[in-house]
């Protein structure tokens, strides 16, 4: 099961190398959650109110990983 992580520990996790991969995950209805593995541990992005940051589209996920230096990422749509 994923875990909800935030913001900061996801760069804290980048920063030290701890991150294999970094994936966008297609929900049914719309939108990507980001799901991190590292090590044995696979998370997922929270937001401030929810369990999972939902973004609109897969430009917004891109932008945002990349405001954060993560240029390297896969997407699953299904």
């Amino acid at each position: 099961m994923s875990e909800p992580i935030s913001q900061e520990t996801l760069k804290t996790l980048f920063s030290t190398g701890s991150v294999q991969d970094v994936a966008l995950i297609k929900l049914p209805a719309s939108g990507y959650y980001l799901q991190i593995q590292s090590g044995l541990n696979v998370y997922v992005l929270k937001s401030q109110r929810q369990q999972h940051r939902v973004f609109k589209s897969l430009d917004t996920a891109s932008k945002f990983l990349k405001s954060i230096n993560i240029f390297k990422f896969r997407v699953v749509t299904s």
